[in-house]
């Protein structure tokens, strides 16, 4: 059994002004890594990560200044289980929390902003190789989403929701020297999430929340490479490209309104 523990000390994030549950930054804080499915025989391997983000910002409004630091401080973690079905099939098994955020601002004058969203994803993958180079991968995907937030005082909860999708892949590699070059997509996850209590509008207004609410998480691309550089030396790199422009969760939708995104991405 192996473990690996992943300190993690995000940077400052700016943030203009402290919008309702915006300012949580980005949601993606464990990259799901598909190495189990590439290790020899049964393994099964755990993670941790401790996350230190901290997330700053001012308020543009007179009388205001900087809100200090509002984002707490977290653990996450993983598991896997991989084993060989014949010499060409292999099959893992993994569960981690892909996505989170907690931002803390209970000294803002006229409320409390807290929000914390949560998931949690399990993925079943298959890896079968043609030949000692050649290899594709994929399965399906089953996560969930719930939230909780309270803006200005202004409280609603998402029920946890769950939402099927797939991961599929390609892999080239050559053992005798190490080299590895790997490239996953996973596919965006769309959740009916119940909704219930007090929102708040874009113009300052209250409404209530209640029903199903839109919740989408992005689509991705993986890139992982790994080249030897000497015999006990290697390269590694590794790209993540995620569509938050169409990251979504818009509590307004069932009042009448267009509604917000509660993450606050731009989507121009």
């Amino acid at each position: 059994m192996f473990h690996k523990t992943l300190l993690a000390l995000a940077g400052t994030a700016a943030c203009g002004v402290l919008p309702a549950p915006a300012a949580a930054g980005a949601l993606d804080v464990l990259r799901q890594d598909y190495g189990l499915l590439f290790e020899q025989g049964t393994v099964i391997e755990s993670d941790t990560a401790f996350i230190a983000p901290s997330i700053k910002g001012n308020i543009a409004a007179p009388g205001f200044g900087d809100t200090g630091d509002v984002a707490p401080n977290f653990w996450i973690g993983g598991l896997g289980v991989k084993t060989d079905l014949t010499s060409d099939l292999s099959l893992a098994v993994i569960g981690d929390q892909p996505y989170y955020a907690d931002l803390e601002f209970t000294d803002f004058p006229i409320g409390p902003v807290t929000t914390v969203y949560k998931t949690l994803e399990f993925t079943a993958l298959l890896r079968y190789k043609f030949d000692d180079r050649w290899s594709v991968f994929g399965g399906p995907r089953l996560g969930t989403f719930e939230a909780d937030v309270n803006t200005f005082g202004i409280k609603y909860n998402l029920d946890r929701s769950t939402a099927w999708g797939y991961t599929a892949g390609v892999a080239y590699e050559i053992a005798d020297t190490g080299t590895l070059a790997r490239l996953a997509y996973k596919s965006p996850l769309k959740f009916d999430s119940a909704g219930s209590g007090l929102a708040v509008t874009p113009g300052g207004g209250f409404y209530p929340v209640i029903g199903d609410i839109d919740v989408q998480l992005p689509q991705s691309v993986i890139l992982d490479v790994r080249v030897p550089i000497r015999p006990t030396t290697f390269f590694l790199g590794s790209i993540t490209w995620n569509e938050w422009s169409a990251m979504l969760l818009r509590p307004a939708q069932n009042s009448g309104n267009s509604g917000f995104s509660a993450t606050n991405y731009d989507n121009n």
